[in-house]
């Protein structure tokens, strides 16, 4: 959700400076020591469609990342707050300086190596998808442990999402640069595509769960699920969402699954302008 301060607050610039007042007075006067409580207030911030001072969001970002260096056991909130500065850049044109940049790094790099498996498993999408979109550099054996937590977790809690959770979780380990082993791979193959079957319902959730399996050199899609592959791709209708007809390509052409030109002309119509 985003919120038009301009158009739906007539008070706007008075509103928008009281707000950054009373963020930076908080900042200056206590840090931000309780990741809940930044977290909060920067997804706020970032999703409040108005020209913020970017010295002010130079402030808050500063006063951050100095707080998350004390943050324990609080990856959901580094996760969370790792997005949000993301979205200042992308939105304010707010850069990070290579010190900063370091400081971030350190923060998630603290975080995997410190929370317990299981609770990790629970943030690893988000936080992998942060790392990502950062442009952070983890050290291989960080992507693994990320990785090695999901795949290891038993008992997840009720998520009506899980299968993209998951399917996010091994993308984006594979994009960062960890490839799975033949057996890792399997068990992926068995958790996505048999344990959670019931959560192919949809052709967003499908293309996840292939494009993610067509990332893992080392496993070998059965005849079967290629065929799948190539029926998601011919069933596809003409107003598919251009993420589901992206990843449909990709997969083929990952698992060398031949689409006749009028299909592959009109998925590609989907995502290319």
């Amino acid at each position: 959700m985003k919120v038009d301060l301009a158009s739906q607050e007539p008070l706007g610039p008075y509103l928008a400076k009281e707000l950054e007042d009373r963020a930076l007075a908080v900042a200056q006067r206590e840090g931000f020591k309780d990741p809940r409580h930044t977290e909060q207030l920067l997804y706020g911030l970032s999703n409040i469609n108005w020209g913020w001072d970017k010295d002010a969001l130079r402030t808050l970002i500063s006063q951050t990342l100095h707080g998350m260096q004390s943050w324990e056991h609080g990856p959901k909130s580094v996760a969370q707050t790792c997005h949000c500065i993301q979205m200042f850049k992308l939105r304010h044109g707010v850069r990070l300086s290579e010190d900063q940049q370091a400081q971030m790094t350190a923060a998630v790099r603290t975080t995997i190596d410190t929370v317990d498996s299981d609770t990790l498993a629970l943030s690893a999408d988000s936080l992998l998808a942060a790392v990502d979109e950062m442009g952070l550099s983890l050290p291989p054996e960080a992507i693994k442990r990320l990785h090695d937590s999901a795949l290891a977790m038993q008992r997840w809690p009720a998520r009506k999402n899980l299968i993209l959770a998951l399917s996010n979780i091994l993308f984006y380990t594979t994009k960062l640069g960890y490839q799975p082993t033949v057996s890792e791979a399997q068990l992926w193959s068995q958790r996505l595509l048999l344990d959670l079957s019931e959560q192919l319902t949809s052709h967003g959730a499908l293309s996840w769960v292939l494009l993610a399996l067509s990332a893992c050199r080392s496993y070998s899609a059965p005849q079967e699920l290629r065929a799948r592959l190539q029926a998601l791709a011919e069933g596809l209708p003409p107003n598919c969402k251009p993420g589901v007809a992206s990843r449909t390509v990709i997969a083929c052409s990952r698992w060398g699954v031949q689409l006749s030109p009028s299909v592959m002309r009109r998925l590609e119509s989907r995502y290319k302008s």
